[in-house]
C-alpha cells in the first residue's frame, strides 16, 4: 500500500516543566500538522508514504525535512521554496 498526503506541517514550541511561555528561556520542539503526522503514524508501520508540501529553503526547512526522512517519509516531492515563513505553533500549559 502506499500513502500520500498532502497538507502544511506546523513546528510546535513547547516550554518544558510545565513552564509558562513568559518565563521560560528554552523550548521542545515538535513537528506535526495533521496530514504530516498520518503520514509519520503510518510509515512508522511500515506503510510506503509521502508528503507534499512547500517548506522555506532555510535551517528550519532543512530540519523538518531531516524529521520526515527520519521517520521514513518520503520527501523527493517537496518543493522548497526562498521565503523564509514557517507556521509555528505555541503550546500553553494549563494548570
Amino acid at each position: 500500500m502506499k500513502f500520500i498526503a498532502i497538507g502544511e506541517l506546523m513546528l510546535r514550541l513547547s516550554p518544558p516543566n510545565y513552564e509558562k511561555i513568559v518565563t521560560t528561556h528554552d523550548f521542545i520542539v515538535n513537528y506535526g500538522g495533521a496530514e504530516a503526522n498520518v503520514a509519520v503514524s503510518l510509515a512508522n508501520l511500515g506503510v510506503d508514504s509521502t508528503f507534499f508540501t512547500v517548506l522555506p529553503n532555510t535551517d528550519l526547512g532543512k530540519s523538518t525535512i531531516n524529521y520526515l526522512k527520519a521517520n521514513d517519509v518520503h520527501t523527493s516531492t517537496l518543493s522548497r521554496q526562498t521565503e523564509e515563513w514557517v507556521c509555528i505553533t505555541l503550546r500553553k500549559v494549563l494548570p
